[in-house]
């Protein structure tokens, strides 16, 4: 390969110079987006000396934000307010329609002054007053749905007075008020032998004619009261079968 002549070889080199001097004088456009600077090279302020804070808002969501993410949106229907109690006396009312009892009689055993049904119910007696003893059939009193019997009995036959027959009846209401009461005649021929007057309260002026009634009227009114009620008392199988 044939020398390169030096002097060819520093023409070059300074053409080379020229061209890249060329280059590095060639003004370039402003940046439209560059800040602008002073002379030491601090940005300049336009908030006259106070620096503002920027707020970070890409972490904060609002709560209903976050409810709606994670799937539960927010009801706009108000909120269910609680049914306020029934009253004693619209509850009692209802008991005693439904169990077929007169409202007064609910009313006095509640002390309350007045229950009120949807049917009219027939007024008792709501006051206390005593009971008349033998009075047989009270007319003020409302048998109702439930009825409480009880009867007491004599003992007749050689000693120790073994068998029974009935000497008295008594049957009350719901709430206690008598409905029937009656001494009972024993049967003719029929010697009673043992009165149990310390468990019966029975004696013997209490079976004479003039002061109890006879068998069959007891048992006709008795009939009457039970049917289509609901029986409460205490071994309920020796009163029926002495009736």
């Amino acid at each position: 390969m044939p020398g390169v002549e030096l002097q060819n070889l520093s023409s070059n080199w300074k053409n080379l110079q020229k061209s890249l001097s060329k280059d590095k004088t060639t003004p370039t456009a402003p940046n439209p987006l560059k800040r602008k600077t002073t002379s030491d090279g601090l940005p300049v302020s336009h908030s006259n000396g106070v620096k503002r804070k920027k707020l970070e808002t890409r972490n904060i969501q609002s709560p209903v934000r976050r409810r709606r993410m994670m799937g539960s949106y927010p009801s706009k229907e108000p909120p269910v307010q609680p049914k306020p109690a029934a009253s004693p006396s619209a509850s009692l009312a209802l008991f005693a329609e439904d169990n077929d009892i007169p409202a007064a009689d609910v009313a006095a055993a509640y002390k309350l002054d007045r229950v009120k049904t949807a049917a009219s119910t027939p007024a008792s007696t709501s006051t206390p007053q005593q009971d008349a003893l033998n009075s047989g059939l009270n007319p003020a009193a409302v048998p109702g749905k439930y009825v409480a019997l009880d009867c007491e009995m004599v003992g007749t036959g050689p000693p120790p007075a073994t068998d029974s027959v009935l000497a008295r009846v008594s049957l009350v209401n719901y709430h206690g008020q008598l409905l029937y009461d009656s001494y009972v005649l024993p049967p003719p021929n029929v010697a009673i032998t043992d009165y149990r007057t310390f468990v019966s309260g029975i004696q013997p002026h209490h079976l004479r004619p003039g002061t109890a009634r006879p068998f069959r009227h007891v048992q006709r009114d008795v009939a009457a009261l039970l049917a289509g009620r609901v029986l409460v008392g205490h071994a309920l199988k020796n009163d029926l079968a002495v009736l």
